[in-house]
């Protein structure tokens, strides 16, 4: 997993002052011992290389992929905590936000992607 650099932070915490630590706090209240976060922020590329949406939440580190022994409790549990989330296969997808709120809100275009 990757954390955000320190200017993403920054950047994001400037766009929406206060959901950087309401984030934050939200993923380490609902997220167990024995789950894993396996993506949290993506560089441009990484986010390409994946495959992911060109207005995803994981460029502005406000997106995290998990996965656990129990994907139904974790995934009730991170909607419990207020995040947007998407079942798959093996792992379950948590945003801050509605889909394309990072780009409408031109977060994204803020922090360069």
């Amino acid at each position: 997993m990757v954390p955000p650099p320190y200017f993403i932070a920054y950047l994001v915490d400037q766009a929406a002052p206060g959901i950087w630590p309401r984030f934050v706090a939200a993923a380490n209240g609902a997220l167990q011992r024995n789950d894993t976060v396996t993506s949290w922020w993506r560089s441009p590329g990484k986010n390409q290389a994946v495959g992911g949406s060109p207005d995803s939440q994981h460029l502005a580190a406000l997106a995290f992929d998990a996965t656990g022994p129990n994907l139904a409790r974790l995934e009730g549990s991170l909607r419990a905590a207020g995040f947007r989330v998407v079942r798959y296969q093996g792992h379950v997808h948590a945003q801050a936000a509605p889909a394309g709120w990072a780009r409408s809100s031109g977060l994204l275009d803020r922090l360069g992607v």
